[in-house]
C-alpha cells in the first residue's frame, strides 16, 4: 500500500469515542489489508476525553496521506461523528467500522472486487464475527439464515443488516445529507435503506470482519433505543413514499424489532415489558405467533426456564 496514495478506491471511516486501548488494534486490522485496491483511513472522533488524539496524531504522522484525523469539537453522537467520514471522504466506495471492531486481512480486497464486478450494486455486506472481548471467543457468526440476511429493499426494510462492520456502499448512491442527524445515535438502517434504494443489495457470504462485544455498545442499549431505532422506518417512510408497498414492509419491520427486542427483556426475565412490547408488534401487525407469546409472558413461569428454552422462544419470537 502506498501511503501518499491520493486517490483512495475506498474510504474507511473509524467511529471511535474514548477507545483508545482497543483503537489501535482496529487500526492495525486495517493496515494489514491484503488488498490491491488503494484506500484512506479516516479516524472520526467524537471528542474523546481520553489519550485518543495523542494516539492517532502519531499513526497520521507515521502515515502520510494514509490516515486523516478528524475530531468533533464536542461529543455531538454516532451519526454527526459518522457524517465527518462522509464530509472528508474521497474514495469509490465508503466503509465504516467501529473504533473497537476488526477488518480480516482480505475484507477491503474481496468487498471492493465485488463492488467492482457488480455496478447494480449499490450497497454489500457480508457475515460478521461476534466476539467476546474478553475471551475472544466466538459467540455468533451472522447471517447464516435467510431470515437475516435481507437481499431486496424490502427486506432490508422488515430486518437491518446485522452489523455496520460489514457494509460497504457507493459514494454515488450517499443519501445527500448521510446520515440522518434526526436519529443521533442510531441511525444506520435508514442509511442503509436509502442507499439501496438506489440500486441493488449484494451479500457476500463470506466472514470478513470481527464485532467486539462487551459493555459499552448501543448495542447494549436496545431498550434505550427502542424509539429511535423504529423511527428510521418513520423516516423511510417520509422519505421514500414513492416505493411501491413500503408501508406494509415498515409495518413488518417495526413488528418485527419490537418482538425483538420483547426475547430480550424476557430472557432477562422482565415479562410485563416483554408483554407489552409482544402487544405492539401485534397492533403493527396481527399474527398468531405474537399473540401466543402475548398469552406466555402472562404466566408466572421462572427465568430460569425462559433461559433453558433460549432456541426455542428465539425462533417463535
Amino acid at each position: 500500500m502506498n501511503s501518499k496514495e491520493i486517490n483512495p478506491v475506498v474510504t474507511i471511516a473509524i467511529i471511535t469515542y474514548n477507545q483508545k486501548e482497543l483503537l489501535r488494534e482496529t487500526i492495525e486490522s486495517i493496515l494489514a489489508q491484503k488488498t490491491e485496491y488503494s484506500y484512506e483511513i479516516l479516524i472520526c472522533d467524537d471528542a474523546s476525553t481520553d489519550d485518543t488524539a495523542s494516539m492517532c496524531l502519531e499513526y497520521q504522522a507515521n502515515h502520510n496521506g494514509l490516515i486523516k484525523y478528524l475530531r468533533l469539537e464536542k461529543n455531538s453522537g454516532i451519526t454527526a461523528n459518522s457524517n465527518q467520514g462522509i464530509k472528508y471522504g474521497k474514495g469509490k466506495y465508503f466503509a465504516l467500522i467501529g473504533g473497537d471492531d476488526l477488518f480480516l486481512p482480505n475484507k477491503i480486497q474481496v468487498q471492493t472486487k465485488y463492488m467492482e464486478e457488480n455496478p447494480e450494486v449499490t450497497i454489500s455486506y457480508h457475515p460478521v464475527d461476534i466476539f467476546d472481548s474478553a475471551s475472544n471467543k466466538t459467540l455468533l457468526i451472522t447471517n447464516q439464515t435467510k431470515v437475516d440476511t435481507p437481499r431486496t429493499l424490502h427486506e432490508l426494510v422488515q430486518i437491518c443488516i446485522p452489523g455496520s462492520v460489514s457494509v460497504m456502499v457507493r459514494n454515488d448512491a450517499l443519501p445527500e445529507c448521510g446520515f440522518d442527524n434526526r436519529l443521533p445515535t442510531v441511525s444506520d438502517w435508514l442509511f442503509y435503506i436509502e442507499v439501496a434504494a438506489k440500486g441493488k443489495i449484494g451479500f457476500i457470504p463470506e466472514t470478513l470482519a470481527r464485532y467486539r462485544k462487551h459493555g459499552n455498545q448501543a448495542s447494549f442499549r436496545t431498550f434505550e433505543l427502542l424509539e429511535e431505532s423504529l423511527s428510521n422506518l418513520d423516516l423511510a417512510a417520509e422519505k421514500l413514499s414513492y416505493i411501491k408497498d413500503l408501508s406494509f414492509s415498515i409495518k413488518k419491520g417495526k413488528a418485527r424489532y419490537l418482538a425483538g427486542e420483547a426475547f430480550r427483556q424476557l430472557m432477562s426475565g422482565n415479562r410485563i415489558l416483554a408483554n407489552e412490547l409482544l402487544t405492539r408488534a401485534n397492533t403493527q401487525q396481527p399474527s398468531m405467533t405474537y399473540k401466543t407469546g402475548i398469552v406466555y409472558t402472562k404466566l408466572p413461569i421462572p427465568k430460569e426456564w425462559h433461559s433453558k428454552y433460549r432456541y426455542f422462544f428465539k425462533k417463535i419470537f
